[in-house]
């Protein structure tokens, strides 16, 4: 019998010619249901003998016909399935194309010279470093045992209810969290960790912030030391355990107790607090602003100067340079109210998708940015924003008055940062959005928001 010769990962194209590889299934998620409600679907992460990854998906009725093939740790010879372009903004495996698998791709199971998972060498994230993180393009793994469980809780949405179930986690760094489970994962690999939760499993958690994927008792070499970690310091899981001190939801990663979230129409109404939290859609509704500000390189103070002329900040005192630096002014959107605000940093970067010096080249050049695409980029996702409050005073043009309102804030720098704003003259678009009634603005005694750490729910 001729043997069956197989190409590697990278080799397989879309409409390419007929393919055969050999792959071991690294991750399995369990069956999920779409966002529509109407689709239901399972991701597997595949990976060939030179560790190059692919994500492939099943979807509805495929999903029960395939359910007793592709078994996690196994090897499989997998023929001509279906190849497409993967998101950028979902690839995490270094391989623009994802695979979708039916009841009618060729499956062989490989017995012999099979592809072992002994040699891959996984990185994973410290708690502290989950702690820290505040990037929701930043990918995380970890590897931790579960400690305890909360009970399931409802967080009322703008358009449905969620399901959130609360693990608490451990591991080496002696750091005990929350890790929450949403919707499908809650009620899929949730319900698993939930009955294996008496046995203090050890699971892997992959993609965290994403599309994860949750693993109970990997059989990797990480996951055989974490056990041995956990038998010699039961005395101490149990202390923790006792205290469940890890279900607090201020020490929780990726959890915001749905009763700190605030509407905007309670944000412009409240008096008296300086720090919240929004649930918001945004929107660009002034296609004719800069969309960013010259800056010192090494604080963000702002300046007027060209690009890389060199000086003395008179903020951070060093010798730096000028460079761009986002500056977006975008309306928060909820079922409540609107609220017109300045965002910076990180965020800036997930809304625009171009670097501000590719801004500043294309201002310079008179090349439009297209707003209309981005904000249908943007349409539809909902981001969960920190919000601190600050002083702003705009002057009416055409009256010979001042108010206080909550025209700007900046999201994702540190709030000693929002002095760039200072060089940067939003009033006329401000009020011509006031004027054309693109925003509802609210007047607001001695307020402004300051908005920082965004994640995507």
């Amino acid at each position: 019998m001729m043997k069956t010769t197989h190409v590697y990962i990278t080799d397989i194209l879309p409409k390419g010619k007929p393919w055969t590889a050999k792959v071991v299934v690294y991750e399995k998620a369990e069956p999920r249901m779409s966002g529509s409600g109407i689709k239901r679907y399972q991701r597997i992460v595949l990976m060939d003998e030179r560790g190059q990854e692919v994500v492939a998906t099943i979807y509805d009725e495929d999903i029960d016909d395939l359910k007793d093939t592709l078994l996690l740790s196994h090897t499989y010879l997998i023929s001509n399935a279906k190849v497409g372009p993967l998101d950028e903004r979902y690839n995490r495996y270094g391989h623009p194309y994802q695979w979708t698998i039916g009841g009618r791709t060729p499956i062989k199971l490989v017995e012999d010279d099979v592809i072992t998972l002994a040699a891959i060498k996984p990185t994973f994230a410290s708690i502290s470093q989950l702690q820290k993180s505040t990037s929701h393009d930043e990918l995380i793994d970890v590897l931790v045992i579960v400690i305890g469980k909360g009970p399931k809780r409802n967080v009322t949405g703008k358009v449905k209810d969620n399901i959130v179930h609360d693990f608490g986690v451990i591991n080496e760094d002696k750091k005990p969290i929350t890790l929450s489970l949403w919707n499908s994962i809650a009620e899929s690999e949730g319900k698993l960790i939930d009955q294996a939760s008496e046995s203090m499993p050890v699971i892997k958690a992959t993609a965290l912030r994403l599309s994860s994927f949750y693993v109970l008792d990997p059989e990797i070499a990480e996951a055989q030391n974490l056990k041995n970690w956990r038998a010699n310091n039961t005395k101490f899981i149990a202390d923790v355990v006792a205290e469940k001190k890890y279900l607090v939801h201020d020490d929780s990663f990726n959890m915001t107790s749905e009763k700190d979230i605030m509407s905007l129409g309670d944000v412009v109404s409240t008096k008296n607090v300086e720090k919240f939290l929004v649930r918001v859609g945004v929107v660009i509704a002034d296609s004719v602003q800069n969309f960013y500000y010259m800056a010192c390189d090494n604080c963000s103070k702002g300046v007027d100067a060209e690009l890389n002329h060199e000086y003395t900040c008179n903020k951070c005192h060093q010798s730096v340079k000028a460079v761009p630096r986002y500056n977006i002014l975008v309306s928060l959107i909820d079922h409540t109210d609107s609220l017109d605000v300045t965002i910076f940093g990180d965020f800036a970067k997930r809304i625009m998708k171009l670097d501000p010096v590719k801004i500043l080249e294309m201002s310079e050049t008179g090349i439009r940015i297209d707003v209309d695409a981005i904000n249908a980029d943007i349409l539809g996702i909902k981001f969960l924003n920190a919000v601190q409050v600050q002083y702003t005073v705009i002057t009416s043009i055409s009256e010979n008055t001042s108010s206080c309102h909550t025209p700007s804030s900046s999201v994702g720098l540190p709030v000693d940062d929002h002095d760039k704003a200072e060089t940067s003259d939003k009033t006329p678009a401000r009020k011509r959005l006031f004027e054309e009634g693109l925003i509802k603005e609210k007047s607001v005694k001695n307020k402004t928001s300051e908005s920082s750490s965004p994640t995507e729910e």
